[in-house]
């Protein structure tokens, strides 16, 4: 215990281990997640190792998933693994006949990618990914996850009132009274009373 918690590697991927969980489990798209890689392991293979999780879809999909991070200073720095890791954690989801994917946590960006083990390419000893492949190959909608598309741009946008004064001063104060707020999107008003919600929604929180 003392040799894992004076390792700043291990500390982190414990931590990125939670976070996938606890990910997966608010995107709403399983139906259970268990821990895989916990309590007693036989086995007649001493090669194999076992992922992270294994995850049950609400639409019945069964993987098993090994969760990482990584922490970039270039973007185009693949994420790599060791051919020999890699193998042992396949041959085990081959044994149950299922899956394995990868959710890796791209640190510098915050982001999260769940891809398939087969986009990842062989290098002599090792195997890698960058991060538009599995950008490219993300497979997180399998657990609930999902973009919104709006037209661009999103405003908001203050009309002053025509009939009070309106006037910039030489100091650059300007004088004048709302007469009404409206979002726009793509230049038209949004009048719908739930997309106006959705609209203030997304100027505060969305990227």
């Amino acid at each position: 215990l003392q040799q894992h918690s004076a390792n700043p590697i291990v500390v982190h991927g414990f931590r990125a281990q939670t976070m996938f969980a606890y990910l997966a489990a608010a995107l709403g798209g399983c139906k259970i997640i268990t821990e895989e890689d916990g309590g007693d392991f036989y086995v007649a293979d001493p090669t194999l190792k076992r992922p992270d999780f294994r995850i049950l879809t609400d639409e019945g999909k069964e993987f098993f998933v090994e969760a990482k991070n990584f922490n970039q200073t270039d973007p185009t720095t693949p994420f790599v693994l060791k051919a020999e890791y890699a193998h042992s954690l396949r041959s085990y989801a081959e044994a149950f006949q299922k899956p394995l994917l990868f959710a890796i946590y791209w640190v510098r960006w915050g982001l999260w990618t769940l891809t398939p083990f087969a986009h990842f390419s062989r290098s002599g000893e090792t195997y890698a990914i960058e991060l538009t492949e599995a950008m490219k190959n993300d497979e997180k909608a399998l657990i609930g996850d999902c973009m919104i598309g709006i037209p661009k741009p999103l405003s908001l946008r203050f009309y002053t009132d025509p009939t009070k004064p309106r006037k910039v001063s030489p100091d650059g104060h300007a004088q004048f009274t709302i007469q009404r707020v409206v979002f726009v999107a793509a230049g038209r008003d949004i009048v719908d009373a739930f997309e106006m919600k959705l609209a203030g929604f997304f100027l505060y929180y969305g990227p």
